[in-house]
This record gives C-alpha cells, sequence and structure tokens, in this order.
C-alpha cells in the first residue's frame, strides 16, 4: 500500500523475550525457503490459504496454521490489532544476508498493510524503504510504504525474526497508525511515544478474524479505477517520463476501462461474461506492447508491468479468469 511516510512506529509494544520463546518451539523442517527465493530469507506460515503449509498461495480464504495454535502470545499480539489479517508469517533473515530491494506489485498488496513485529533482531539490522531508513526493534509494531522498492540488510552475525501480518486494516488499525511516529519527520519523537504494552495473558484466546474474500471473480469498474488512476497520477508527476508516452498509455488505459464497464453493466460478475472480459484483457495487453520499457513509475517499477500485476492478472478468478491467472503465473 502506497502510504504518505516511509514508515510508521505503532504505539504498541509486546515483551519481546515470549515472543522468541514461541518462536523457538519450531524446528528447521516447519521453515519454507524464501516464494520469492532470496538467499538466507526463509518463512514460517501462521496464517494461510485454507491454513495450509504447502504452498504460498494468496486468492482464497484465509486460516490459521497449526503452527499457530502452538503460539499462544503471537494469538494474542496479532489480535490486539484488532483488524482482519490475511496472509501471517515469521520471516527470518539469516546472519550476513539481505532482503534484496523490491516493492510489492501484486495486486494483494495494492490494498494491504503489512505489520512487521520484531521478534529477534540487531541494532545494526537495518530496513530500508524510500530514501528512509531505520532499525525496527524487539517488541515493536510498525507498517511501511510497500510501493516504495524496500529492502533489509543484515551485515550483522545474528538471525532476524520478525512476525510479518497483511491485513487491509480496520478503522482502529488506522487510528493506531495516526497516533504513530512517522519517519521521515518524526523521528525525534520515538523517545517520547506513549506505547501501550501488550502482555501475556495466560488462558486468554482472543479471537482472530481472518480474510475470506481477497481476489475478485471479475473486477469491477471501480476497482480498476482505483488501481489504475495512481499510476497515470504518478507518471504525470515525473520530469522524466515522455508527455506523449504518459498520455498515449492513458488513453490506452481510458479506452479499456469504458470498455470493461460496458461490459460489466450488462455481465457483472457472472460467468457469462468471461469471455468478453478475457477478450478485453487480451486487447489490452497487445495496445500496451509497443510502451513496455519506455515508463517508469516513482518506485522503479515498469509501468506496463505494473498493469499487468496490479489490473491484468487479478481481473479474472472463475472460469476462463482463473485458466488465465494460471497461465500468467506459471501455475
Amino acid at each position: 500500500m502506497d502510504l504518505p511516510y516511509n514508515f510508521v512506529r505503532l504505539p504498541l509494544a509486546f515483551d519481546a523475550e515470549r515472543l522468541a520463546e514461541e518462536a523457538s518451539v519450531f524446528s528447521e523442517e516447519d521453515w519454507r525457503a524464501h516464494p520469492s527465493g532470496f538467499t538466507g530469507n526463509s518463512a514460517l506460515q501462521f496464517i494461510s490459504t485454507d491454513g495450509d503449509l504447502s504452498h504460498d498461495r494468496l486468492q482464497g480464504e484465509q486460516l490459521p496454521t497449526p503452527h499457530l495454535e502452538r503460539c499462544p502470545y503471537i494469538r494474542q499480539v496479532l489480535a490486539s490489532f484488532d483488524t482482519v489479517l490475511g496472509r501471517t508469517r515469521l520471516m527470518r533473515l539469516a546472519p550476513n544476508s539481505e532482503a534484496k530491494a523490491h516493492m510489492d506489485a501484486s495486486y494483494y498488496w495494492h490494498q494491504r498493510l503489512r505489520i512487521h513485529i520484531p521478534i529477534q533482531t540487531h541494532p545494526d539490522i537495518t530496513f530500508f524503504s524510500g530514501d528512509s531508513s531505520v532499525h525496527m526493534g524487539a517488541g515493536e509494531s510498525w507498517v511501511f510504504n510497500t510501493w516504495n522498492m524496500h529492502s533489509v540488510q543484515n551485515d550483522t552475525e545474528h538471525t532476524r525474526i520478525h512476525i510479518v501480518a497483511d491485513t487491509v486494516g480496520s478503522a482502529a488499525l488506522w487510528d493506531l497508525i495516526d497516533k504513530g511516529v512517522k519517519v521521515p519527520g518524526e523521528e525525534a519523537l520515538f523517545d517520547s511515544q506513549t506505547r501501550r504494552f501488550v502482555g501475556y495473558h495466560e488462558n486468554s484466546e482472543p479471537e482472530i478474524l481472518t480474510e475470506r474474500y481477497n481476489f475478485p471473480s471479475v473486477m469491477s469498474p471501480w476497482e480498476q479505477s482505483s488501481l489504475l488512476a495512481p499510476m497515470i497520477e504518478d507518471l504525470l508527476g515525473q520530469k522524466e517520463a515522455p508527455p506523449e508516452l504518459v498520455a498515449r498509455l492513458a488513453e490506452i488505459l481510458k479506452r479499456f476501462s469504458r470498455q470493461w464497464y460496458n461490459h460489466w453493466s450488462h455481465f457483472g460478475p457472472e460467468k457469462d461474461g468471461n469471455a468478453g472480459y478475457q477478450n478485453l484483457l487480451d486487447s489490452l495487453k497487445v495496445s500496451m506492447e509497443p510502451l513496455v520499457g519506455k515508463l517508469y513509475l516513482s518506485n522503479g517499477m515498469e509501468a506496463t508491468g505494473m498493469v499487468e500485476q496490479a489490473v491484468i492478472q487479478p481481473a479474472l478468478h472463475e472460469g476462463v479468469g482463473q485458466a488465465f491467472h494460471r497461465a500468467q503465473s506459471g501455475g
């Protein structure tokens, strides 16, 4: 999600020692290689699609895994954010390794916050987002701008472990963000920030709400607009982007959106409209081909590739749409 700040430290704090105790119960066999293949990066799933430990798929009902059932305090920590949770994991970064610079380009993360709760870390481990960098201390809680290119550098002999939870965000969570310390601009307030400590409560079993709906069967015209408009706005704000090419892409997307809306007004999300939706998606890809590699967003992502990941790939998820998505993801 594109936030107005690179980082926000939330006014919640947790018992890092207790978190570390619960994280230590897992064996090496419980950890999975990072989906992106980053060397030294691994993950352990707490909430996943169907509660399954065998894959990293995002679409579908998100449910607690058997791993989360073993961690009563981590369940309390997750519930304290008072928001519906999507994919949630322990993320581990080995000594002398890094999470390479990337941004979360896929549809799922365009509309989700990413909460970080450090469990095990070291002061010399640094998180970068945009032109800012911070150290996330053990027991703290953070969100950051995933639209930016971001990375983590661990040049120490220590292993870093964070809880990482994705969420669309509730009013309560946004209240916490509003009260948080923002970076850049408010770093001097870190020492004076008042934070509510959430300790372990024996026999407490709070309810954790998880995502049931996250990908559309057919993307609505209104959601498309909310995803496409910021990309054009981003390009229009860049001096380096050739105006004539930005105008050309804007016109292509406008015509596509108008025709999608026209088709939607008759078929809506009904499967009978899938063939027509598929034709529109195929035509959009063909129309954008002359612009591939010629326009880049402010975060460094190639513009037509961003349209592909944020709008084209997730546009259909039933019938023709599912086949299309599998083809695009190599599944």
